[in-house]
Parts: C-alpha cells; structure tokens; sequence
C-alpha cells in the first residue's frame, strides 16, 4: 500500500489550516496493475503525552456538492502514530487484529469491518476525542501501535 499525503490547497470548503489529504493506492506487481482505493481521507495531527498521532478520517460529499469540514461530522477515525527524529521518521499503523479486539471487547467504540473468512478489512474508532485520549493515556497506545506494523523510514546520504 502506498500513502499520498498533502495539502488539500482548496479541496475541501472550511477546511482547517493544515489539514491534509491522503490518498492510499495499492499495487500488484506481479499483475503490474495499480488500484487506487477511491475515497480519499484526510488527517490532521494531534499530541497526547510525548506520542504524536496522524488522525485519518473520511468526508462525505452530499450528491455534487463541494466536501465540507465540519467538526461534528468528524465521527470515525483511523489513527497512526509518529515519531519525528533527525534523519528518521518512524510510523506506527494500527494492528488491525489487537484494534478490533479492543472494539469487540468493549473498551473501544468503534466499527470492525470483517470479509471473507471473517478475515478484518478495516477498523474504525467512533470513541469521543476525549475517550481515546484517555485510553491512549492509560498505555492503550502500545496495544494498539505495537512494533508489529512498524514503519522506519530513514534519510538516505549521498
């Protein structure tokens, strides 16, 4: 899976400063064929303690109307976790299997979205801001973004 992040530069009506867009893209190579996921999210950052977080969610359009920022729409989220170093940038995706016990067992509000073989396909969070920052709070952060789905990307030097 590939990750386009950017500023949305007039995309989305309302929006505020900052906030980016994200468009993901999936490619197979052995069928050399690129698939784009469609909707595309958009994200803002956010702090809690000494974690910083990449908040994703989606904006629904109404028919051929322009998308809207409106706060109180902002209902599902799909977090990432951040690490900014010199030379390093360091990405935490959330471990869809640890995200979707929390969500079945009750300690998260969210949707877990399931396929074939009952196989996750994604999962979102529908907590309040104030719920997940308690629960990040509490170490429900290192749950959720364990080193399983780690992503370290370093400076390359010439």
């Amino acid at each position: 899976m590939l990750y386009f992040i950017g500023k949305t530069d007039g995309e989305v009506d309302k929006a505020p400063k900052g906030l980016l867009g994200v468009h993901t893209v999936r490619v197979n190579t052995k069928a050399k064929a690129v698939a784009s996921s469609g909707t595309p999210l958009y994200g803002f950052s956010s702090k809690i303690g000494s974690s910083d977080f990449l908040n994703l969610l989606e904006l629904k359009k109404a028919n051929d109307q322009p998308l809207t920022w409106e706060s109180k729409e902002a209902k599902k989220y799909l977090p990432m976790k951040y690490a900014v170093e010199p030379n390093r940038l360091t990405v935490w995706n959330l471990d869809l299997e640890a995200t979707a016990k929390e969500v079945e067992g009750g300690k998260l509000a969210g949707k877990v979205n399931r396929g074939m073989n009952k196989m996750i396909q994604s999962v979102f969070l529908t907590d309040s801001t104030e719920k997940l920052r308690g629960y990040f709070e509490k170490g429900g952060n290192k749950t959720l973004f364990n080193d399983k789905n780690k992503l370290v990307l370093e400076r390359v030097k010439w």
